[in-house]
Protein backbone atom coordinates (compact mmCIF):
# COMPACT_ATOMS: atom_id res chain seq x y z
CA UNK A 1 0.00 0.00 0.00
CA UNK A 2 1.40 3.39 -1.00
CA UNK A 3 0.65 6.41 1.11
CA UNK A 4 1.95 9.96 0.84
CA UNK A 5 1.52 13.05 3.00
CA UNK A 6 2.69 16.43 1.71
CA UNK A 7 2.93 19.62 3.73
CA UNK A 8 2.90 22.95 1.91
CA UNK A 9 4.63 26.16 2.89
CA UNK A 10 3.49 29.76 3.23
CA UNK A 11 3.71 30.10 -0.53
CA UNK A 12 1.40 27.08 -0.92
CA UNK A 13 3.15 26.29 -4.18
CA UNK A 14 6.08 24.66 -2.44
CA UNK A 15 6.16 21.27 -0.74
CA UNK A 16 8.22 21.68 2.41
CA UNK A 17 8.12 18.08 3.58
CA UNK A 18 6.69 14.76 2.51
CA UNK A 19 6.58 11.21 3.81
CA UNK A 20 5.99 7.98 1.91
CA UNK A 21 5.26 4.48 3.21
CA UNK A 22 5.70 1.62 0.77
CA UNK A 23 7.05 -1.96 0.91
CA UNK A 24 7.66 -1.79 4.66
CA UNK A 25 9.79 1.34 4.33
CA UNK A 26 9.20 4.88 5.49
CA UNK A 27 10.82 7.65 3.46
CA UNK A 28 10.89 11.31 4.40
CA UNK A 29 11.82 13.79 1.69
CA UNK A 30 13.15 10.91 -0.41
CA UNK A 31 15.39 9.35 2.26
CA UNK A 32 14.59 6.02 3.93
CA UNK A 33 14.23 6.67 7.67
CA UNK A 34 12.70 3.36 8.75
CA UNK A 35 12.80 -0.08 7.23
CA UNK A 36 11.52 -3.47 8.33
CA UNK A 37 11.44 -7.05 7.08
CA UNK A 38 9.53 -7.08 3.79
CA UNK A 39 7.63 -10.23 4.80
CA UNK A 40 6.14 -8.57 7.89
CA UNK A 41 2.33 -8.15 7.61
CA UNK A 42 1.13 -4.56 7.26
CA UNK A 43 -0.47 -4.36 10.71
CA UNK A 44 2.72 -5.54 12.44
CA UNK A 45 4.85 -3.19 10.34
CA UNK A 46 2.66 -0.21 11.27
CA UNK A 47 2.94 -1.11 14.96
CA UNK A 48 6.74 -1.23 14.63
CA UNK A 49 6.78 2.18 12.94
CA UNK A 50 4.55 3.64 15.67
CA UNK A 51 6.87 2.30 18.39
CA UNK A 52 9.92 3.65 16.55
CA UNK A 53 8.42 7.15 16.55
CA UNK A 54 8.31 7.06 20.34
CA UNK A 55 5.00 8.89 20.58
CA UNK A 56 2.03 8.13 22.75
CA UNK A 57 -1.38 8.24 21.12
CA UNK A 58 -3.55 5.41 22.59
CA UNK A 59 -6.23 5.72 19.89
CA UNK A 60 -3.67 4.68 17.26
CA UNK A 61 -4.32 1.01 18.02
CA UNK A 62 -8.05 1.40 17.30
CA UNK A 63 -7.52 2.88 13.82
CA UNK A 64 -7.82 0.91 10.60
CA UNK A 65 -4.71 0.48 8.43
CA UNK A 66 -5.49 3.45 6.20
CA UNK A 67 -5.85 5.81 9.15
CA UNK A 68 -2.63 4.49 10.66
CA UNK A 69 -0.79 5.13 7.40
CA UNK A 70 -2.01 8.72 7.27
CA UNK A 71 -1.22 9.31 10.92
CA UNK A 72 2.31 7.89 10.63
CA UNK A 73 3.08 9.74 7.40
CA UNK A 74 1.95 13.02 8.94
CA UNK A 75 4.06 12.42 12.04
CA UNK A 76 7.15 11.63 9.98
CA UNK A 77 6.62 14.58 7.63
CA UNK A 78 6.57 17.12 10.49
CA UNK A 79 8.98 15.32 12.82
CA UNK A 80 12.05 17.37 13.72
CA UNK A 81 10.66 20.54 12.16
CA UNK A 82 9.09 23.72 13.43
CA UNK A 83 6.51 23.63 10.67
CA UNK A 84 3.48 23.71 12.97
CA UNK A 85 4.84 26.63 15.00
CA UNK A 86 6.14 28.67 12.06
CA UNK A 87 3.17 28.47 9.70
CA UNK A 88 -0.41 29.68 9.70
CA UNK A 89 -2.24 26.36 9.88
CA UNK A 90 -5.40 27.87 8.40
CA UNK A 91 -3.39 28.39 5.20
CA UNK A 92 -1.69 25.01 5.24
CA UNK A 93 -2.59 22.15 2.96
CA UNK A 94 -2.13 18.47 3.58
CA UNK A 95 -2.38 16.21 0.56
CA UNK A 96 -3.04 12.52 1.16
CA UNK A 97 -2.62 10.03 -1.63
CA UNK A 98 -2.76 6.29 -1.91
CA UNK A 99 -3.09 3.90 -4.79
CA UNK A 100 -5.77 1.59 -3.42
CA UNK A 101 -8.33 4.05 -2.05
CA UNK A 102 -10.21 2.25 0.72
CA UNK A 103 -9.49 -1.26 -0.56
CA UNK A 104 -8.13 -2.46 2.79
CA UNK A 105 -11.25 -1.24 4.61
CA UNK A 106 -13.50 -2.70 1.92
CA UNK A 107 -11.82 -6.10 2.27
CA UNK A 108 -12.21 -6.04 6.04
CA UNK A 109 -15.91 -5.22 5.65
CA UNK A 110 -16.36 -7.97 3.05
CA UNK A 111 -14.76 -10.49 5.41
CA UNK A 112 -17.07 -9.37 8.22
CA UNK A 113 -20.18 -10.10 6.16
CA UNK A 114 -18.84 -13.19 4.38
CA UNK A 115 -20.42 -15.62 6.86
CA UNK A 116 -24.03 -15.45 5.65
CA UNK A 117 -25.18 -18.10 8.12
CA UNK A 118 -24.94 -15.59 10.94
CA UNK A 119 -27.05 -13.05 9.02
CA UNK A 120 -29.61 -15.68 7.98
CA UNK A 121 -29.89 -16.99 11.52
CA UNK A 122 -30.39 -13.46 12.83
CA UNK A 123 -32.97 -12.78 10.12
CA UNK A 124 -34.83 -16.03 10.87
CA UNK A 125 -35.06 -14.99 14.53
CA UNK A 126 -36.48 -11.61 13.49
CA UNK A 127 -39.30 -13.28 11.54
CA UNK A 128 -41.06 -13.90 14.81
CA UNK A 129 -41.62 -10.10 14.90
CA UNK A 130 -42.70 -9.72 11.28
CA UNK A 131 -41.38 -10.13 7.74
CA UNK A 132 -37.63 -9.96 7.24
CA UNK A 133 -36.83 -8.04 4.06
CA UNK A 134 -33.17 -9.11 4.10
CA UNK A 135 -34.18 -12.76 3.53
CA UNK A 136 -34.71 -12.13 -0.18
CA UNK A 137 -31.04 -11.15 -0.50
CA UNK A 138 -29.64 -14.15 1.39
CA UNK A 139 -29.91 -17.85 0.92
CA UNK A 140 -30.73 -20.08 3.83
CA UNK A 141 -28.20 -22.78 2.80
Amino acid sequence: MNFYVFYGSKKMSEITSYAHIKHNQVSVNGEIVFQSDASLPLTEFLSEVYKALGISYPKFHKMDAQCKLGFLCAEFAIKESDFLAENDLSKTAIVLSNAASSLETDRAYQNSIADKSISVSFCNNLRAFGPCTASSEMSSD
